[in-house]
């Protein structure tokens, strides 16, 4: 094994090392690392275990954007997606990798039925409860059963 400029090449190393060749180069790094001592495997030799947990931080900049691009109009976000959505994310039918895996992304929204659910009843501590009108409830004087800090989450999953 070579060294290129300080760290080993992935391909070769991949290779002569551990045997494995891989087989599509044009899919992307994945850095296994950190941002200070990074350390990058392709995605081909990756998997995700379900329920890791991701923790990514966004920079004020990036919120900022963030806001602004979720409080659009449906309307807008529809006519952004079917417009340049597609060759945004790259779902062109030019894509080697999509074409690899002999994925096609359709050009415009599918149809689906569905329907509006009723409120159902909010219950608190106690003989507490709340019915929901338009979305939002009155929480003045209603007790909850039990508080606990959630500093730093992805997302919260509540089972009954």
């Amino acid at each position: 094994m070579e060294r290129v400029n300080g760290p080993y090449m992935a391909y070769p190393l991949l290779r002569d090392k551990y045997g494995i060749t891989i087989q599509n180069s044009a899919l992307p790094v994945v850095n296994i690392g950190g941002k200070d001592n990074p350390s990058y495997l392709p995605a081909e030799v990756c998997d995700v275990r379900p329920g890791q947990p991701a923790r990514p931080r966004l920079s004020r900049l990036q919120g900022q954007k963030m806001i602004r691009f979720a409080v659009r109009p449906p309307a807008q976000n529809a006519r952004s997606i079917v417009t340049s959505g597609r060759k945004l994310l790259g779902f062109e039918p030019t894509n080697a990798i999509l074409n690899a895996f002999n994925t096609n992304i359709p050009q415009n929204f599918i149809t689906v039925l569905g329907r509006v659910l009723g409120a159902l009843p909010i219950k608190y501590s106690g003989a507490g409860v709340a019915i929901p009108r338009s979305g939002s409830w009155d929480l003045r004087s209603v007790k909850f059963a039990t508080k606990a800090d959630l500093p730093s989450w992805t997302y919260l999953r509540i089972s009954l």
